[in-house]
């Protein structure tokens, strides 16, 4: 029988593909757009989904990954030929697409050279701009995840199950440790532009805490604290709500004082707890409420929202894929001339 989806899943995975999109369409206005004006503001809390959005993500494919024993050849069918062919479709698309703009003689913030070297970085997502190649980064980390997590449970199922949970939970300890002081410390530096493969690599820590988040129940950490789910979820909530104000806050003052957008690093304490608060807030709404048909989840889960988050989820690397071509299509060609986007963030 077919194995049914868990719905939070879903919910958080389009709540943070809207996420992914909305802070890359904001970050291309905010430099057009007046320091400490309104739609500035505006424009920083959208940019600011990004502190969750791509960890979110992440943690997601961790859930569904960690601990399962499937063939070498499955996980190739599965994951690599489900994103690799479709991406290398839409990345041939962008470059034809950048092509048919020079030949028109069509001005947009895309491709504008087609060296060799530039093909291939565009490829890689080594390149800068959105619009250029640069989101095609997420597509290689999300890979080099798979191959990390498929490497791990080779480890994990040839252990007994003590030794597998308190391995996960080592590891789990230890990404809390890599975010909290191994990164912020400099005692080792990566960024998408620097140890470029460790920094994707870093991101199956995420993956990695996604199952522990998702398979640890906190509403019953000992005999002395035991909570309801409806307990855990208004605490993660609140969490999570504060965390995003005080990331926002603190983003508006080092954009100020630097006079550009800065944002905060993914592997840093605060990423991982807005991340977590997040996860846990979707995973606690659902359990707090599933049994209960009248409750507000319910009706969300069995209504059109429902619905319109599951397909979310389902297209959600579909419209990775094509929001570089889509973005151009409307802000640089079909609304150049009206200037609707500038004068409007929110259209």
């Amino acid at each position: 029988m077919k194995k049914e989806r868990v719905f939070y899943y879903d919910a958080l995975k389009a709540i943070a593909i809207i996420g992914i999109i909305a802070c890359h369409m904001s970050g291309s206005f905010l430099v057009k757009t007046d320091i400490a004006s309104l739609k500035w503001y505006f424009l920083l809390a959208l940019n600011t989904l990004r502190q969750f959005s791509i960890p979110a993500f992440v943690m997601i494919s961790g859930a569904l990954l960690v601990n399962k024993d499937y063939s070498l050849s499955a996980f190739i069918k599965k994951k690599f030929n489900r994103i690799l062919v479709p991406y290398i479709f839409w990345a041939i698309m962008l470059l034809l697409f950048s092509y048919l703009l020079i030949r028109f003689g069509i001005k947009a913030n895309v491709i504008s050279t087609f060296t060799p070297q530039y093909i291939i970085n565009c490829f890689l997502g080594l390149t800068k701009g959105i619009t250029k190649g640069r989101s095609f980064w997420f597509i290689w980390m999300i890979l080099v995840v798979y191959v990390v997590l498929y490497l791990l449970n080779q480890i994990l199922n040839k252990v007994s199950e003590d030794a597998n949970r308190k391995m996960i939970n080592g590891l789990a300890l230890f990404f809390i440790v890599y975010c909290l002081i191994i990164v912020p410390s400099g005692m080792i530096k990566i960024g998408a532009f620097n140890n470029t493969l460790l920094f994707y690599i870093s991101f199956a820590g995420y993956g990695l805490f996604g199952y522990f988040l998702a398979n640890t129940d906190f509403s019953n950490i000992s005999d002395r604290l035991k909570l309801s789910k409806k307990t855990v979820f208004y605490i993660s909530f609140a969490l999570f709500i504060l965390l995003f104000i005080y990331s926002l806050i603190n983003i508006t003052d080092l954009s100020l004082a630097h006079g550009r957008l800065t944002t905060f690093p993914y592997f840093g304490i605060l990423t991982l707890a807005l991340s977590s608060t997040a996860f846990l807030s979707f995973r606690y709404f659902e359990e707090a409420n599933k049994d209960d048909e009248n409750s507000m989840f319910m009706k969300i889960k069995n209504g059109k929202l429902g619905i319109a988050l599951n397909s979310l989820s389902k297209c959600s690397f579909g419209i990775y894929f094509v929001h570089p071509l889509i973005y151009v299509f409307f802000k640089d060609i079909l609304f150049a001339s009206m200037d609707i986007f500038n004068r409007n963030p929110i259209k």
